[in-house]
């Protein structure tokens, strides 16, 4: 049976957090959408044992500034708020804003998102309770790939691991995607499957990064595009 909900790490990485947690006040993960970063944020979510953890998330249910409104005010809390990027580009950002602006001793905030550092955040820089991480940081390692197909029942040689490693440079969405193909493959790791990949992922960003967009602006590019020219 092929594991098809096994997720892929940086263990490395994530225990680095943990030990930057003790140091710093603000964590912020920044990366390009195909990093899987919000995985990863909630892999080291469900590690803390010993501290008080909050995931921020808005949902259907329950919105920021409620989830806010509940939290004990307790001392050392952890709050991990993934995908800052969405939240601000709703514009519910402000019981974030408020939760930093009125933090306790201890209180260590976990950010993760596709986007720069908001401007609203840029005075933490000038502190040394700051530390922000990107792409170069939580790469996965080739032992972390080499784990992950392994879960999903696929045999790859160290040969076919190095290559995925050179091809592909160990972005979690290329490996997730080569796994998919891979489990049928009978010939293993070879160019025809990294072309396919390739073309997958192509496929990925297009919709994925139109959909980033405010609505105004979906709008105004699909003025813009031959189709909606040829329909009118």
């Amino acid at each position: 049976k092929a594991y098809t909900d096994c997720v892929l790490v940086n263990h490395n990485f994530i225990q680095q957090l943990k030990e930057d947690m003790k140091k710093y006040d603000i964590l912020y993960i920044s990366a390009p959408i195909g990093w899987e970063i919000d995985t990863l944020l909630r892999e080291t979510y469900n590690q803390i044992e010993d501290k008080d953890v909050y995931w921020l998330e808005e949902t259907k249910e329950y919105s920021l500034a409620e989830q806010v409104a509940l939290i004990p005010q307790k001392k050392k809390n952890i709050y991990m708020i993934p995908s800052l990027e969405r939240v601000i580009e709703e514009e519910k950002q402000e019981p974030i804003w408020e939760l930093i602006s009125n933090k306790k001793p201890g209180d260590v905030f976990v950010l993760a998102s596709a986007a720069m550092l908001p401007e609203v955040l840029l005075p933490y820089t000038i502190l040394n309770r700051y530390i922000s991480y990107g792409v170069e940081n939580f790469k996965p390692t080739i032992n972390d790939v080499a784990s992950y197909m392994k879960k999903r029942e696929i045999a790859l040689t160290q040969e076919e691991l190095l290559r995925i490693e050179n091809d592909c440079d160990n972005l979690p969405l290329y490996v997730q995607l080569l796994a998919n193909l891979l489990v049928h493959s009978e010939r293993g790791y070879h160019r025809g499957i990294k072309e396919q990949c390739f073309e997958d992922m192509y496929t990925y960003t297009d919709v994925t990064f139109f959909r980033s967009f405010s609505k105004e602006d979906q709008n105004r590019l699909l003025k813009l595009s031959c189709l909606e020219e040829f329909d009118n």
